[in-house]
């Protein structure tokens, strides 16, 4: 099928669509409609109203469906503009209760991703709604700069957006089932430019860094199983990347050691089992047929071994800084070095053919159908959901490319696992001099690819 999208003519798709094969999830590139703007419009208004208690923002249309006259995927992009962390943190709240899915920064700094709990999100009156992507992003980061430059250079000049838009077309035919390579495609387009209007070089690499993601991409699922049985459960994943680990330093262990006397402050060993932020565990343990005293979660475990006097063993940087947030905000936090996955990572149950390596050993074992565990592949990485995790993956001194997962739980506890993954963010960007992405997943959002 030939394309001609020279000036002046349009191309000759059936009901001016460029489809490729019959997959729910294809791409396809339509040709311009007025009802963009509109449906962005219906949309900002809901925005209005759900954020009216969050002080001054900014809303803006963002992406090819904000250039009027350009080919685009039918999907309106939206930003809406914080000044501030406690301004985030309100919008965050009420996009949540109007039925959006916050689903972390996605690689990209400065920046909230949202998904739909259905075709009926943002609520109001019942009403379906378009295909639409949300960002709450931060005034003057890459991210906005990124989407408003590229809108305003792209609807300035006409002839740079029927370039663009003939790319679209041909990654589409090119790539129709794979967005990872279409997003790539675009980039070195994009970026140039980005830079022909303004943008620093090092801002532009870092946008080019965000769309060109790693060929051996990764995806990290929950089985629906274990939603049925805990429908509260979050996990938040954390992909860590060019961390510079060391040994345990005197203030890294001083750090560790304020976390454990805060966690003897806090609960006795008498309420332990008792305590609300670790009876949350026991019970998911249980909703999941996992018996909780004999297989304790990670952090009911450390705090055990605190409470009785110990102290926890000073490893190296990384695993006593995780500790300290682990103990501090009383959640399951644990790390795994990327350097021994290369198989997809889930949380399911085990089937025939699965396998463990005990921490310090060198042989596997056979690991029984019918176990909740957290793998890659056939190798189990973690036993009995929270309790004990694999040789595999051990995090050392050398290790630089890290998977971090957190559990939490929706409701009062919810904020457990926000300010975890906040602290931990925090750690890789200024003790450990990396970049980190971000990701949230839940009954809605089962799937991740990174």
């Amino acid at each position: 099928m030939s394309i001609d999208m020279s000036i002046n003519k349009k191309p000759d798709f059936n009901k001016n669509k460029y489809e490729i094969g019959d997959y729910l999830k294809k791409i396809e590139i339509s040709e311009y409609n007025p009802r963009w703007e509109m449906e962005y419009e219906a949309l900002k208004g809901v925005y209005k109203k759900c954020l009216s208690g969050c002080g001054t923002y900014v809303i803006e249309h963002v992406g090819s469906t904000a250039v009027k006259g350009m080919w685009a995927k039918p999907v309106i992009d939206i930003d809406i503009i914080f000044s501030d962390a406690i301004q985030k943190k309100k919008m965050i709240k009420q996009l949540e209760e109007i039925g959006y899915i916050n689903r972390g920064n996605l690689g990209l700094k400065g920046r909230e991703a949202f998904s739909r709990k259905s075709e009926k999100v943002p609520y109001n009156n019942n009403q379906t709604w378009c295909d639409h992507h949300l960002y709450v992003v931060e005034k003057d980061s890459d991210a906005l700069k990124n989407h408003l430059m590229l809108r305003d250079f792209l609807r300035k000049d006409r002839d740079s957006a029927k370039k663009y838009s003939r790319l679209k077309i041909a990654l589409a035919k090119k790539f129709p089932y794979d967005m990872d390579r279409y997003v790539e495609g675009k980039t070195e387009f994009i970026t140039s430019i980005l830079r022909e209007a303004g943008m620093n070089s090092t801002s532009v690499e870092g946008i080019k860094k965000a769309n060109i993601r790693r060929r051996n991409n990764m995806k990290y699922s929950v089985e629906q199983g274990v939603f049925d049985k805990n429908s509260n459960v979050v996990f938040g994943v954390i992909i860590g990347n060019d961390l510079k680990n060391t040994s345990t330093s005197e203030e890294d262990s001083n750090i560790l050691k304020i976390a454990e006397n805060l966690f003897k402050e806090r609960i006795s060993i008498e309420d332990l089992k008792a305590n609300e932020h670790i009876a949350i565990y026991r019970d998911a343990l249980k909703n999941a047929g996992i018996n909780p005293n004999k297989y304790m979660n990670s952090v009911e475990a450390m705090g055990k071994r605190v409470l009785k006097g110990g102290s926890l063993p000073r490893i190296n940087a990384l695993v006593d800084l995780c500790n300290a947030i682990a103990l501090t905000e009383v959640i399951s936090l644990g790390a795994h070095d990327l350097v021994d996955i290369d198989e997809d990572l889930s949380v399911r149950i085990s089937e025939e053919g699965d396998i463990f390596l005990p921490f310090g050993e060198e042989e596997f074992e056979e690991v029984l159908p019918g176990e909740l565990v957290f793998t890659s592949g056939n190798k189990v990485q973690t036993r009995q959901w929270l309790w004990r995790q694999s040789e595999l993956g051990k995090i050392s001194e050398e290790s630089s490319q890290i998977f971090f997962q957190l559990v939490g739980f929706e409701g009062e506890n919810y904020y457990k696992l926000e300010n975890a993954m906040k602290a931990l963010e925090k750690l890789i960007s200024e003790r450990f001099h990396g970049t980190c992405e971000s990701f949230l997943v839940n009954k809605e959002n089962p799937i991740i690819n990174f």
